[in-house]
C-alpha cells in the first residue's frame, strides 16, 4: 500500500511539473508579444439539491452571466444520488445526478468534491 501511495504521489508531482514546464515554455516564447492571461473564477460551495434548470429556470442566465473565465471552480457540497435513490429521503447532502449537468450549463469546468 505504501508503494502505491508513493508512486501515486510521484506521478501527481511529475504531472504538475510537466504542466508547469509547458506553461513556462509557452510564456517564454519569443514569438509571443502579449502577456499570457488566465481568468479564474472561484465560486465557493455549490449546495445544489435539485436541477436548477428545471426548478428555477429564470436564475440560469443570471448565474451563467456571473461565471466567466478560463477556469470556473466550485466545491460541490453534496453526494450524487445513485439510480433508485431519491433526494427526498431525508439525506441532507444528496443531490440528483442532473446537478452535475447543471454545473456544466453554468460554465463550471473544475470542481472539488467534499
Amino acid at each position: 500500500m505504501a508503494a502505491i501511495l508513493k508512486t501515486s504521489w510521484f506521478l501527481t508531482r511529475a504531472a504538475c511539473l510537466a504542466v508547469l514546464f509547458a506553461i513556462l515554455c509557452t510564456m517564454g516564447s519569443a514569438q509571443r508579444l502579449q502577456k499570457a492571461v488566465i481568468a479564474i473564477t472561484l465560486a465557493g460551495q455549490s449546495m445544489i439539491r435539485s436541477d436548477i434548470r428545471a426548478t428555477a429556470p429564470a436564475a440560469v442566465p443570471v448565474i451563467h452571466g456571473l461565471l466567466k473565465g478560463d477556469v470556473v471552480f466550485t466545491n460541490f457540497e453534496a453526494a450524487v444520488a445513485e439510480k433508485g435513490e431519491t433526494v427526498h429521503e431525508g439525506r441532507g447532502f444528496l443531490a440528483p445526478p442532473e446537478a452535475l449537468d447543471t454545473l456544466t450549463t453554468f460554465g463550471f469546468n473544475l470542481l472539488s468534491l467534499s
